[in-house]
């Protein structure tokens, strides 16, 4: 799927994207790129002036 895909309307909404589980109790993390993918799809979002 591309932008050109996403209804006019389409907002990106980012749900508990917070350190909430940094305790070593958890363990380890299975996604610890998380935050840069996060970011990378952030800053594509807002590059095509899409709502956050």
């Amino acid at each position: 799927m591309t932008a050109a895909d996403l209804p006019d309307d389409a907002v990106l909404v980012c749900i508990d994207m917070q350190v909430g589980f940094d305790d070593p109790a958890w363990g380890d993390r299975n996604n610890p790129e998380m935050e840069a993918r996060v970011a990378g799809l952030l800053a594509a979002w807002r590059a095509a002036d899409r709502p956050v």
